[in-house]
């Protein structure tokens, strides 16, 4: 029916015992893992991690602002291939902050302020 010499059946065999081996001890690993896993404790962890990064961060891109800051990266990369240095500035105004991003190379800058956010 097939032609299959034993040496190579044998050789074949082996390797899916070696595999077969192998997806046991990773699924016991897991299964052992999964027996661990306290989402109590992850959510704290998380939770503090965010806490971490909103006390270091000085404003949250939102809504159209991220998009409009990325565009205008693209577009001064393109134009003057300024890869990496923008300035960024904050202005308090009361309600919130409005936000403007400045090409240092070409001086060009744009408000790319969410207002429908305020």
């Amino acid at each position: 029916m097939f032609n299959i010499s034993e040496r190579h059946f044998d050789a074949t065999l082996d390797e899916l015992k070696k595999e077969y081996h192998s997806v046991v001890a990773s699924n016991k690993r897991l299964i052992d893992e999964l027996n661990q896993y306290n989402k109590d404790a992850v959510i704290q962890r998380l939770s503090q991690q965010l806490y971490n990064q909103q006390k270091r961060c000085l404003h949250d891109l939102i809504g159209d602002e991220k998009d409009k800051y990325y565009t205008f990266r693209r577009k001064h990369y393109e134009k003057c291939k300024n890869n990496n240095h923008y300035i960024v500035e904050l202005t308090g105004t009361g309600l919130s902050e409005s936000i403007t991003v400045k090409c240092p190379k070409c001086g060009e800058s744009e408000d790319i302020t969410e207002y429908s956010m305020w």
